[in-house]
């Protein structure tokens, strides 16, 4: 594998997310600086990759009860 390979992990994952959380909810969600998933102008989720590791670290999510009911 190669930087330029391991460059693409984080907006593919953002990507992967976003679809996802789509699908579960029905709403609407936006990517901003990469790896930060908005809905309306809340985040509801940051992507953290790591370099050297080269492999996912961390997705967290941040559910506000609004945004569930």
């Amino acid at each position: 594998s190669t930087h330029s390979d391991i460059s693409l992990l984080t907006p593919l994952a953002a990507v992967a997310v976003l679809e996802a959380l789509e699908e579960m909810t029905g709403d609407n969600f936006s990517i901003k600086w990469v790896n930060d998933i908005y809905r309306d102008s809340r985040k509801v989720c940051g992507i953290l990759t790591g370099w050297p590791e080269c492999f996912l670290k961390n997705i967290l999510l941040k559910f506000y009860y609004s945004f569930l009911f």
